[in-house]
């Protein structure tokens, strides 16, 4: 099934049985795109160009909230390493990933929206890893019940 987009009219509805057409697809990403739309709608607004949200202007707001995202995951990810590693170690580790993946790939040209996931999950280990050095006996089933994993009570 070939899926029509916005440039062709429509922007990937999916047909139901009664013959209407829904969206399907999640708010997550839509809420840490948010900021960054807000700013591209007014710099159109006020520049004059089409605020449709598919114009340049949004397409550079979503390039920018790509590289913000990258840059707070690798700080989290910064965080969480020298915690354990000296400052050496940490800085060249960082260094290998940046360089040494696809990291800046996917966070400019494909599957942009791994790089928030990235982000998410450095500051999601962070609380974890802050909770854990706090004190041991933390009870931490509500943030495993979160993440899916089944843990016997």
């Amino acid at each position: 099934m070939k899926r029509e987009t916005y440039d062709n009219g429509l922007f990937w509805p999916e047909p139901l049985p009664d013959g209407n057409k829904v969206i399907k697809t999640s708010m997550g990403m839509s809420i840490l795109y948010s900021p960054f739309f807000f700013i591209s709608h007014g710099i159109a607004k006020i520049t004059g160009e089409r605020a449709n949200g598919y114009t340049w202007i949004y397409k550079a707001g979503l390039l920018l909230s790509a590289v913000v995202y990258l840059l707070i995951g690798l700080l989290f990810l910064r965080r969480i390493l020298i915690s354990y590693f000296t400052d050496q170690i940490t800085t060249l580790t960082i260094i290998t990933i940046v360089l040494g993946t696809n990291l800046l790939n996917y966070s400019t040209y494909v599957r942009v929206c791994r790089i928030r996931t990235i982000c998410i999950n450095k500051c999601i280990y962070m609380v974890h890893d802050s909770m854990v050095q706090i004190s041991k006996n933390v009870q931490i089933d509500s943030f495993r019940l979160a993440w899916g994993f089944n843990h016997p009570g």
